[in-house]
């Protein structure tokens, strides 16, 4: 009944499955980095986001880790270059906006759910375990949907369309991200020279640029640093 063993078991399982990813695709040169993101989200990011309805509201670096194993390996980089730099060049975010997304997703569908459900009924339970001081998995969603500007929402217990309600929480996470992606490339030392050409989170398009794998290698560390 452990989440961080659940999270790490699943990270393990997205790691191994991109080697093997990535094994077959290099076999045919060139590897695209569209194709490469198309059969991951589809074939790795069901395995690390499996449950994330209950544990979705928080943020594991393992899952983030196992993500990031996939972007460096593609970018064929060492495992201790800066993150920000792998992502800003991929245009790739984290996980946790995928993964936060889809729990308050699975809150709004409990909340239009009949009382006589049993799953509504154990939602019922949580929210009076946490009115009595418990901090439960509703606890942690109000936390999520507060803090990120949303507190009437969750006093309303409920949207009116559900489909725009996401987009926008989405589009929160996402301006967050990159705020805080763009306040670390400016002013850390150590992106000192990344941030004289790179501003705007987006993907490059030297990525994709039919060459020969050791001339972008070489382009992708002279960028690094």
């Amino acid at each position: 009944m452990s989440l961080t063993q659940a999270v790490s078991e699943l990270a393990t399982k997205a790691k191994a499955r991109t080697a093997q990813i990535l094994k077959c695709l290099w076999r045919l040169g060139h590897v695209h980095s569209e194709v490469f993101f198309k059969i991951y989200n589809a074939q790795i990011l069901p395995v690390l986001m499996y449950g994330s309805e209950l544990w979705g509201y928080q943020r594991f670096d393992v899952i983030e880790k196992a993500h990031l194993f996939a972007c460096k390996r593609l970018l064929n980089v060492g495992l201790q270059t800066p993150n920000n730099m792998v992502l800003g060049d991929l245009g790739r975010f984290p996980i946790f906006i995928l993964t936060a997304v889809r729990c308050i997703k699975f809150w709004l569908r409990i909340l239009r759910l009949p009382e006589e459900r049993l799953t509504k009924k154990a939602y019922s339970m949580l929210l009076h375990l946490q009115e009595n001081g418990k901090k439960t998995w509703t606890f942690r969603v109000m936390q999520l949907i507060c803090t990120n500007g949303f507190g009437e929402v969750w006093f309303q217990q409920g949207v009116g369309d559900v489909g725009v309600f996401l987009r926008c929480f989405r589009q929160r996470l996402v301006e967050q991200y990159t705020q805080d992606w763009a306040a670390e490339i400016e002013t850390k030392e150590r992106y000192e020279f990344y941030s004289s050409f790179k501003c705007i989170f987006q993907s490059e398009k030297y990525i994709n640029y039919q060459q020969k794998r050791c001339f972008r290698d070489c382009y992708i560390q002279f960028r690094f640093g």
